[in-house]
């Protein structure tokens, strides 16, 4: 019985060693060559452009292709991958068991290929938007640009520039961002620091004009001046009787909305034609302002006759209505 049993395991090791170093030459061993130095387009690193393998499989390299290795460095920059980290990847790729040897440097620099945006482009892309949005604008306007790169490195390939902007434009500094778009994708943005000069024909004084004195056409002139640094908004053309002066306007300068206001349809201290209604009754008198107002607004006024102070409707240039 231990005699057959004898047969049984020798003639069982004798059909099994061939099967078994069958099934071990059907996995095929590669050997890797890494590259000291290689170029990517990015944004990702792979496999198969880091190293070589021998002897060549096209099966297995298409393998390599589907590897992501690291996030490739920005345009024109270089990053480092270690054999520890290779080898680290490989086992995730489970390709581990095909790889027979790794020879080469302990490090491999990676550099992300680029192609340079010229400052000219850069301010060419810019220079259009602010064209697209200043379409309707009268006067005149340039642009200083006080922060921009002389270039800028981005990926390999075809792309577009994107003028972005968080705020409206206005006059002065401002910040603008220049997106690069690949495949309508961002891949770079661009800060840009600029100043919007503008020139408008607008009014300026002619004369020295006091607080609360009405503003006549022969007061003001219209010139072409720079409006960049202007707190406030101008005005453009040449106003009529109906305003006057907030604060001292001194000769020449330039009067914005702050320094003028609407003259009142009542004004404290004037007479005004006042109309009284009591049911059917209407009574119509003078009386005196005591606070300035316009249409629709009510104000307090004295009536001379009663001695009394009446709450009326502002409803005319120089008209009260009370109703009793």
């Amino acid at each position: 019985m231990m005699r057959k049993a004898a047969t049984i395991a020798i003639w069982a090791l004798i059909f099994a060693a061939p099967f078994g170093d069958r099934s071990q030459a059907q996995v095929k061993k590669y050997v890797v060559y890494l590259k000291p130095e290689t170029v990517v387009v990015g944004p990702y690193i792979y496999l198969h452009e880091i190293c070589d393998i021998k002897p060549t499989s096209k099966s297995f390299m298409k393998k390599l292709q589907k590897v992501r290795v690291a996030k490739a460095a920005p345009p024109g920059e270089s990053k480092d991958i270690s054999i520890s980290q290779l080898r680290l990847v490989l086992r995730h790729a489970r390709l581990e068991n095909s790889i027979r040897q790794i020879k080469g440097p302990k490090v491999i620099r990676v550099k992300t290929g680029h192609k340079d945006i010229t400052r000219m482009r850069i301010e060419e892309s810019i220079g259009a938007y602010f064209r697209e949005q200043l379409r309707g604008f009268t006067g005149e306007w340039r642009l200083e640009f006080r922060r921009i790169p002389d270039s800028t490195a981005v990926p390999m390939g075809p792309f577009r520039l994107v003028v972005q902007q968080k705020k409206p434009v206005r006059r002065g500094y401002q910040r603008v961002d220049v997106d690069v778009l690949q495949e309508d994708v961002r891949v770079k943005r661009i800060s840009v620091g600029l100043v919007l000069h503008t020139y408008e024909t607008i009014a300026v004084a002619r004369r020295r004009i006091m607080p609360k004195e009405r503003i006549r056409a022969g007061d003001i002139e219209l010139k072409l001046v720079e409006t960049t640094h202007l707190s406030g908004e101008p005005l453009r053309s040449l106003v009529s009787d109906s305003i006057w002066a907030r604060v001292v306007i001194p000769e020449g300068k330039i009067i914005t909305d702050r320094m003028v206001e609407r003259i009142p349809d009542v004004i404290k201290g004037s007479w005004v034609e006042l109309e009284i209604e009591a049911g059917q009754i209407r009574l119509q008198t003078r009386a005196l302002a005591q606070q300035s107002g316009n249409c629709n607004e009510w104000i307090r006024v004295w009536v001379r006759e009663t001695r009394r102070v009446l709450k009326g409707q502002v409803c005319g240039k120089g008209k009260v209505r009370v109703a009793l």
